[in-house]
């Protein structure tokens, strides 16, 4: 997959999505739109705007396209590389300004996915998932101060066992 990702200088939430990509080996092209990338993102957003979110302040950054979806934020970005659409309904939109990481509403989803949605969560608390690709941001979320403390997940439904999974 060839893809584009869009940053912006000093944005954590860039670095880490920006790590993931380059470790799981995909061919993309970065872009920072606070330095050489201004006017590259510039045509883009122009280009994409009805499919850009921007709240009154700014766009949400990370921003990125393989050409035939735009993902923004960096657990929208890493859940898509991880499972495609399968998180959709479950990761939404970051809408928290100074926060790390929102837009999760764990009863919006497939439950039948709910594996995915977990292997996301323990992948940017930086706790290892058997799936290999959370691995890309362990190290990061790791020194984060205050560190996340816990999530839990009660997922139940036809034919679903309940599950509890702490984060800890």
């Amino acid at each position: 997959m060839s893809a584009t990702l869009y940053t912006a200088t000093g944005c954590a939430r860039c670095k880490i999505t920006k790590r993931y990509i380059k470790e799981h080996g995909f061919d993309f092209e970065a872009f920072d739109f606070k330095a050489k990338g201004k006017d590259a993102f510039a045509k883009f957003y122009c280009a994409n705007r009805s499919s850009i979110y921007r709240d009154r302040d700014e766009v949400a950054f990370p921003v990125f396209t393989d050409g035939s979806v735009i993902r923004q934020g960096v657990s929208v970005v890493v859940g898509y590389l991880l499972a495609g659409t399968k998180l959709e309904g479950f990761v939404g939109r970051n809408v928290l300004h100074g926060e790390w990481i929102d837009g999760f509403n764990i009863s919006g989803g497939n439950p039948a996915h709910s594996t995915d949605l977990i292997a996301l969560l323990r992948c940017l608390k930086g706790k290892p998932h058997p799936l290999p690709s959370c691995q890309a941001v362990t190290s990061f979320f790791g020194k984060l101060s205050p560190p996340i403390k816990r999530v839990e997940i009660n997922t139940t439904g036809p034919d679903i066992p309940l599950y509890q999974i702490s984060l800890q």
